[in-house]
């Protein structure tokens, strides 16, 4: 009875034995099929930072140009803003231009009838022609206001989208390559 009992443990352990070399070969297959794939990781990895290196360079002169587009259509503003003031300040309101051609209308009666309508009609014109450059400079403020805005908004949403890449991906260097041992 005892040898029915060795013959088992002995077959037992064979089993074990061949058990265990089997999943040995199965483990060195799977590292040897690993390796290739985490090589290929590595460089996906490598070229992604490579990448986001090109990106962040990229978008920080492209963000050094809208900064400088946007002091000049700054500085523009302020200059149209300064001269459109001025101009107001030098050009009479509409009221008082109405006032002014009720007054021109009574001299011209007083004076002679074709060289003071003459006059009247250059002075009409040169307010109205003010007048219309005036608005024609509120226009460009405007629109230099429009477009400050929208650099203003170019510029934000470029800062935060390269915020928001270099946070979904790990830069070379920054600590994130810590499966790079494996």
């Amino acid at each position: 009875m005892i040898w029915i009992f060795v013959f088992v443990y002995v077959c037992l352990v064979v089993v074990v034995i061949q058990l265990v070399i089997t999943y040995q070969k199965r483990g060195n297959n799977l590292r040897m099929k690993q390796e290739p794939i985490r090589r290929r990781i590595r460089l996906h990895k490598d070229s992604m930072g490579e990448t986001i290196d090109k990106l962040h360079n990229a978008v920080a002169g492209r963000l050094e140009e809208l900064d400088g587009e946007a002091k000049v259509y700054q500085s523009r503003i302020c200059i149209y803003g300064k001269l459109l003031d001025r101009w107001r300040q030098t050009v009479p309101e509409e009221e008082e231009l109405m006032h002014a051609e009720e007054l021109a209308a009574d001299q011209d009666a007083e004076m002679e009838v074709q060289p003071a309508s003459k006059v009247a009609l250059g002075d009409r014109r040169n307010l109205r022609d003010m007048r219309n450059l005036i608005e024609r400079l509120a226009g460009n403020q405007q629109e230099l206001e429009w477009l400050s805005e929208r650099v203003d908004r170019d510029t934000n949403f470029v800062s935060e989208t390269l915020s928001r890449i270099e946070g979904r991906v790990g830069r070379p260097g920054q600590g994130n390559n810590s499966q790079q041992g494996d």
